[in-house]
């Protein structure tokens, strides 16, 4: 019988070959993600919400809704902007200056002291047939520009706007990533005891204003986030607005990572 240490030998050297390429393998690309709208503006309904405020969760609910609507991400783009309330009591953990000073902005836009909360606005006015079941006022909307937003990594989002008004230059882009199924047991405020869930949350708002090549406005906005938020699925919202004035001129949004499916 020959002896077994040559074929041992060969054996160990193929073995260490196919282990090394491995261990020194590229790391596989992060996957790009494209959202592009259609150059009619979109439908960009905002919700500003506290946990704190008795009528929020009926709010969240209905914005919940969303989820099931046709039109969602192709002409309606969502988004929850937690506010906290001007009550002691409980403060609500997506809460974010950036979200009460957009509401301040659309308070001054609309020429009123106090702005109530829950509030939704779509396409900058302030709506309440949400209360009534109402469907969401979509009128015919002329040509707003093609905003496309490319997310190639986990922290950044480039954004490209095609304006249809050629002669204004003053764009701003704004950034959210949004949270899904986002569970909380309310402690505080008008809402003690109560447990409520919650779509759309905006994680953080990252801005910047869009430098013009060739026609074609961009950016790149880093995409802020709350490492601790307990989310169930995340989506991305980006919208376009002149300068400082908090009315939408266009938005895109989508899914980034799907939420997984309710148990029943």
């Amino acid at each position: 019988m020959k002896p077994l240490r040559p074929f041992l030998r060969l054996l160990a050297a193929a073995v260490l070959c196919a282990i090394v390429p491995a261990a020194h393998a590229a790391p596989p690309p992060v996957q790009t993600t494209t959202f592009k709208s259609a150059a009619k503006r979109a439908t960009f309904v905002e919700l500003f919400s506290s946990e704190a405020k008795k009528g929020s969760p009926a709010a969240d609910k209905w914005l919940s809704g969303l989820q099931s609507d046709e039109r969602l991400w192709k002409t309606l783009v969502p988004v929850l902007f937690a506010v906290d309330s001007s009550k002691p009591g409980w403060r609500d953990r997506y809460a974010d200056t950036e979200n009460a000073a957009r509401l301040s902005a659309y308070r001054a836009n609309w020429g009123v002291e106090h702005a109530y909360v829950p509030a939704v606005v779509v396409n900058g006015v302030e709506w309440s047939g949400w209360a009534r079941e109402e469907a969401i006022p979509m009128p015919p909307t002329p040509d707003a520009g093609v905003l496309t937003a490319v997310k190639a990594s986990t922290e950044e989002v480039t954004v490209a706007f095609e304006p249809a008004d050629k002669a204004f230059r003053d764009w701003t882009a704004h950034a959210a990533l949004v949270g899904y199924g986002i569970v909380s047991k309310i402690g505080g405020g008008e809402n003690l005891g109560k447990t409520t869930r919650r779509d759309f949350v905006s994680l953080r708002v990252s801005r910047k204003d869009l430098e013009e090549k060739r026609g074609v406005f961009k950016a790149t906005l880093k995409l802020a986030f709350k490492t601790d938020a307990p989310t169930n699925g995340l989506g991305l919202v980006v919208w376009i607005t002149r300068g400082e004035n908090p009315v939408p001129v266009q938005a895109v949004g989508g899914i980034v990572k799907p939420p997984l499916l309710k148990k029943s």
